[in-house]
């Protein structure tokens, strides 16, 4: 018994030490950057919201607010730094020795804030609101540090806990995924790219090889064939690209397809990397300042910020920041058709491409970057969110970011928080706020 103790001991202690251990510091080094950095949050409250799990304490942080740096070590092995820069954000470097450029070649546009609508409330309605918000805000061992429920474009309910303001940047996560699709649908809408185009040869690191039929459809719908592993506790493709890189499109763009592009669905952070850096080809210099100018000026998302690798790519996969206001303004726009206060800014058909399924999804349950509740057959099954209307779909981040567009009842509702472990039960909650409306329309 004991031996077999003291082996178990001995390869968790090297799991640890030198598989997670380097994993740890990249993704707390990054995290802890952006938010004290980028969304000004005092680091006490990071450390009570977001490092509040044993596994975070066992790397060391310190910050250096003359630099604003922030270096992390596990008992001073495997350093992991990132770097903020006001106009890139904040950027992960293997070395403090390696810093990413201190003039990013980015021009962002003067955003006219075009704030959204709160409701003229009765007690009533305030206190209907108010019992809706209450399980989203309850929902341990979780933190929700912002939620935001828009019914047609007026804002029903707005909360934030202690220390996040209506102006403080959140982190997306994969929610960032979304808003690549959307700045894909301004491209095709400009004429820059067409969905069905072969991806350009550059975008390669290694000669083609199976990869001469991929389009830009393939990659928004998670579709390409290229082999992609997307495994957080372990060594893997997307850990070594968001903590062990320097340029997210390293991976994935050296790649071989092992199946014709559009027969497998395989969801794969690389991918979308993949299309910042075929954006980056088509735009050249305009790169860095496209999606303030096209998408983010435009909707008045004053708070948005797209982080870059140290490379200059946008890693779109992954690193976004924005209030949640201006994540709720970008699910209006979807709610709306692409259309925002009259102006048309995705292309006509745009979000009923969004939503179509991609064809090698078993379940239905993705789409063109946004995921899906269709499930399959009669009844649904196999739906992420059984107990919620079907035409649901929605931006999904890591710890429970969500942007979900309701179209059968107008809404849309905003969750940002911590939820390393164990996300809330948004099946339960969203449907909770649906059973209220019912009843409440039955009422009255």
């Amino acid at each position: 018994m004991y031996p077999l103790l003291f082996f178990l001991l001995i390869t968790f202690t090297i799991w640890l030490t030198f598989v997670l251990a380097p994993i740890l510091n990249g993704f707390l080094a990054k995290h802890v950057c952006s938010c004290i950095y980028v969304s000004g949050r005092a680091v006490e409250e990071v450390s009570k919201t977001e490092l509040k799990i044993s596994l975070f304490r066992l790397s060391a942080f310190t910050t250096d607010n003359h630099t604003k740096s922030v270096k992390v070590s596990f008992l001073g092995l495997f350093s992991r730094h990132a770097f903020y820069h006001p106009l890139s954000g904040c950027t992960l470097c293997k070395s403090s020795s390696i810093k990413p450029p201190s003039s990013p070649p980015i021009i962002r546009p003067e955003v006219k804030v075009k704030e959204i609508s709160t409701m003229d409330y009765s007690s009533a309605e305030k206190q209907f609101w108010e019992q809706c918000a209450e399980p989203w805000l309850q929902t341990a061992p979780s933190d929700t540090l912002a939620l935001i429920i828009m019914q047609g474009e007026k804002c029903v309910v707005e909360k934030y806990a202690a220390g996040i303001q209506k102006e403080t940047p959140l982190a997306g996560w994969s929610m960032a995924k979304s808003v690549m699709n959307a700045l894909v649908g301004i491209m095709v809408k400009q004429g820059l790219l067409q969905l069905h185009d072969i991806l350009p040869e550059e975008v390669w690191r290694t000669k083609i090889n199976g990869r001469e039929q991929m389009t830009m459809h393939h990659l928004l719908q998670m579709s390409s064939g290229l082999p992609w592993s997307e495994r957080y506790w372990w060594r893997s493709d997307v850990t070594n690209m968001l903590f062990n890189s320097e340029d997210v499109s390293h991976i994935i763009s050296g790649k071989c397809s092992r199946l014709a592009p559009g027969t497998k669905w395989q969801y794969a952070s690389g991918t979308t990397n993949l299309i910042s850096k075929t954006m980056r080809i088509i735009l050249g210099e305009d790169y860095a300042a496209f999606p303030y100018r096209e998408l983010f000026a435009p909707l008045g998302m004053e708070t948005a910020l797209m982080e870059t690798d140290a490379s200059g790519h946008f890693v779109g996969s992954s690193y976004m920041l924005a209030s949640a206001r201006d994540w709720a303004k970008f699910g209006l726009l979807y709610a709306q058709d692409g259309i925002w206060r009259g102006k048309r800014i995705l292309p006509e058909g745009w979000v009923d491409y969004t939503k179509r399924p991609a064809e090698a999804a078993p379940f239905n349950e993705y789409g063109a970057h946004f995921w899906l509740n269709l499930g399959v057959g009669q009844p649904l099954q196999n739906r992420k969110l059984p107990n919620v209307p079907s035409d649901v779909f929605y931006a999904s981040g890591f710890g429970g970011q969500r942007v979900f567009v309701v179209p059968s009842y107008e809404l849309v509702v905003v969750r940002l928080g911590s939820a390393h472990l164990k996300e809330p039960d948004f099946n339960a909650l969203l449907s909770g706020v649906l059973a209220n409306l019912d009843r409440s329309r039955g009422s009255s």
